[in-house]
């Protein structure tokens, strides 16, 4: 056998063994426990999610899913440390359009690091339908509220929850699309807006409708429709965003999706995604979502959720340029 066959047939060997030992590690993964940072406060949507989530992990794997928060700084603290920690599917974050989508999309300057070059997109793990909602004062459809909005330029104002945020980019796009005139009034935080909306110095919003379907269903504000494939059980009287003849690009949710770092060996990336998407989808998952207005939804692969993550970036950030929304970095 000559020398150079010989050296092929030695290389050959070596990778085979190679790819034998990543497929055995990606099998006997998780090995030990798994800290989920999640890039929002307790009792979020995100944060909700990841427990919800990590207590059926725990069932299926017999390990731990260790639940961090680290929120604030529009997500680019949670972000960059992922960034930083070891592909090995140990430290994972679970991430939502607000810390993975607008934050890279609108604080690109903040990042020490390329955004999408550095952090693996997963899977969608949930979906939050949002509703546009409006004072008691206001019309009780959208087509009347346009119809206002349009004879009387600058007299109605909106409120969202800062500069950049997802009720911001909403309004923006809507106002573009159809030359309008609205007041964008910045909050803090949903209970400052209810209260100025309460006041009648701000009459509408786009909003996480799980925030506000208390106040909807009281009365103290009215929904002019609500995102999702159908109308909601728990509010049957409200149509939906294609209902009121907005088109589908309109629909912008609260969604959580999870995420590693980037250079992950193929064959884990995939373990790790069949793990959370077979969670997602129990009916104990389904029926907690339910409770908590969220929706089950997963991604059929990795580069499915990277394709649907990089292209909300893209979006938001046109949107932000065209309407010169301007946030500091």
């Amino acid at each position: 056998m000559n020398r150079f066959l010989l050296r092929t047939l030695r290389c050959l060997a070596w990778l085979g063994l190679a790819t034998a030992g990543l497929q055995a590690a990606a099998q006997d993964y998780p090995a030990r426990s798994v800290r989920l940072i999640v890039s929002a406060l307790p009792g979020s949507t995100p944060d909700l999610t990841a427990r919800i989530v990590a207590e059926q992990l725990r069932k299926k794997t017999g390990m731990s899913y260790v639940v961090e928060n680290k929120a604030g700084g529009n997500g680019i603290p949670a972000l960059s440390e992922l960034a930083r920690t070891a592909a090995d599917g140990y430290t994972l974050l679970v991430g939502n359009i607000n810390s993975n989508g607008l934050a890279p999309a609108l604080h690109a300057k903040k990042y020490a690091f390329d955004v999408k070059a550095a952090i693996q997109p997963v899977t969608l793990l949930s979906d939050g339908p949002s509703a546009l909602v409006a004072a008691r004062s206001q019309p009780a459809s959208f087509k009347e509220a346009v119809t206002l909005w349009k004879a009387s330029p600058g007299k109605y104002a909106y409120f969202a929850a800062g500069v950049g945020s997802f009720g911001h980019i909403w309004f923006a796009k809507l106002i573009e699309r159809q030359a309008l005139d609205l007041l964008f009034v910045p909050v803090k935080g949903g209970s400052e807006g209810l209260q100025l909306m309460y006041e009648g110095s701000v009459h509408y919003a786009y909003v996480p409708l799980a925030s506000f379907v208390g106040q909807i269903r009281k009365g103290d504000i009215r929904a002019l429709f609500v995102t999702g494939p159908g109308r909601l059980a728990e509010l049957p009287e409200v149509p939906t965003l294609r209902e009121v003849g907005l088109p589908d690009d309109f629909e912008i949710n609260t969604w959580v999706g999870l995420f590693a770092p980037a250079r992950m060996k193929p064959e884990l990336l995939k373990k790790i995604h069949a793990l959370f998407v077979e969670a997602v989808g129990r009916e104990e998952v389904a029926a907690q979502y339910k409770g908590l207005f969220m929706q089950q939804q997963t991604s059929s692969s990795p580069e499915e959720f990277r394709t649907f993550v990089e292209g909300r970036i893209d979006a938001y950030k046109a949107v932000a340029e065209r309407s010169r929304i301007k946030v500091e970095d």
